[in-house]
């Protein structure tokens, strides 16, 4: 039985929204891309960070002081920028920590598209599953739409059905949640995956 393909849902929407030949590109570098490896990760600290600081409930100045301590010239400035954008978005809310799980989307039992919401939150009286963007580069509505139906599909629809599916844009602080029309994005989700598949098979095949 052929190994299974697994790749992250971030995969998945990146190759969506490229076109033509740069389709091919993204699937060779996922192909030839190395294990995942936390010192690798540009985020990785940060992204433990704003859980840790949720789930204690520890507040604004609990980050800044993180921000402050950072020693990573490069990394400091980009982490600062989320961290403005994240405090923007919790103000004024009441927001609780709730813990997230994880689940994949299987496209013909050959590709597995790994969906893993950071964080769960409790906003009022709602739960919510919520995937974060912590790059520079500006996400679309289409991009969002793709990974919120991805969620939805795989999370809110199944186990997690009392939960809503949210992408929140760390920089800008802005919280996109599912529009109710994203039901239409299945058939292009589905040939999304065909095409990576198959250019991913294409692969093998040479390199065997």
């Amino acid at each position: 039985m052929a190994e299974k393909i697994i790749i992250s849902a971030t995969d998945l929407v990146d190759f969506s929204q490229r076109r033509g030949v740069t389709k091919v590109t993204k699937v060779k570098n996922v192909f030839e891309r190395e294990p995942y490896s936390p010192e690798k990760d540009f985020y990785f600290r940060l992204r433990r960070k704003l859980i840790s600081n949720l789930k204690g409930a520890k507040g604004a100045e609990d980050l800044l002081t993180f921000i402050e301590n950072e020693s990573d010239a490069r990394k400091k400035p980009h982490f600062l920028a989320i961290v403005k954008g994240y405090i923007k978005f919790l103000k004024k809310k009441n927001v609780s920590w709730l813990v997230p799980n994880h689940a994949d989307w299987n496209y013909k039992n050959e590709l597995i598209i790994k969906v893993n919401p950071e964080l769960g939150l409790l906003i009022g009286e709602e739960k919510y599953l919520v995937k974060l963007h912590f790059k520079d580069s500006k996400i679309n509505s289409s991009e969002a739409q793709y990974i919120l139906r991805l969620m939805e599909m795989s999370l809110c629809n199944g186990l997690y059905k009392g939960y809503k599916c949210a992408l929140l844009d760390l920089r800008k602080g802005s919280f996109h949640a599912v529009n109710t029309k994203s039901i239409m994005l299945d058939e292009l989700l589905e040939a999304e995956a065909e095409s990576f598949l198959k250019i991913w098979k294409g692969f093998e095949r040479r390199s065997a």
